[in-house]
């Protein structure tokens, strides 16, 4: 079963027992009898939909202020840590976004930006998969490419489980598997 952050979150997280992995960013990986994988590492992209009436393959530093922006917050109705790390990253550009609308998942700002005249940042894979349902193209931001290392965390409870272990290598092999298939090795954000 493959449950939402905020069920991750409202459940006690991974000490909690409702849930026995959990995937996300590399920091979210720490924490006391907290055990971790990086299992892949994603670029993060921009989208707007496919024939944007401003937007063509890049997005100058004026069109990135300029226009207005789908934000994601993925758990409980905040950021988290990707979120955090993109906000730095912004404002370390000198960049500003005119926040539109806020959903709670990357599926939800791809619809948005594709009936839309909005832009949103998200992960290369997730972007790679909802095109083919989404008219959506990715563009080039004004600032440099991030990276983000995605990690398997599980909690103590579950580390020498055996049956827990295998579900854990299967995920691993799984995640590693597909992006070993034309993978851009980079620094993480």
């Amino acid at each position: 079963r493959v449950v939402s952050v905020d069920t991750l979150v409202s459940s006690g997280g991974l000490s909690g027992g409702e849930v026995d992995a959990a995937l996300g960013p590399a920091p979210f990986a720490q924490g006391p009898e907290l055990h971790s994988a990086v299992v892949y590492e994603d670029e993060a992209v921009f989208v707007v939909r496919r024939g944007h009436p401003t937007v063509k393959r890049t997005l100058s530093r004026a069109a990135f202020s300029r226009l207005r922006h789908v934000d994601i917050h993925l758990a409980l109705g905040r950021g988290g840590v990707g979120h955090k790390t993109a906000e730095d990253a912004f404002a370390a550009h000198g960049l500003s976004r005119d926040i539109a609308v806020t959903v709670p998942t990357f599926t939800a700002a791809a619809m948005v930006v594709a009936s839309s005249d909005f832009v949103a940042g998200m992960p290369r894979r997730m972007v790679e998969r909802l095109r083919a349902s989404a008219p959506l193209v990715m563009v080039t931001a004004p600032l440099p490419t991030m990276y983000v290392r995605m990690s398997l965390v599980w909690h103590d409870r579950t580390h020498l489980d055996p049956v827990a272990r295998r579900f854990r290598e299967a995920v691993i092999v799984a995640l590693r598997d597909r992006t070993a298939r034309g993978a851009r090795r980079r620094k993480p954000a």
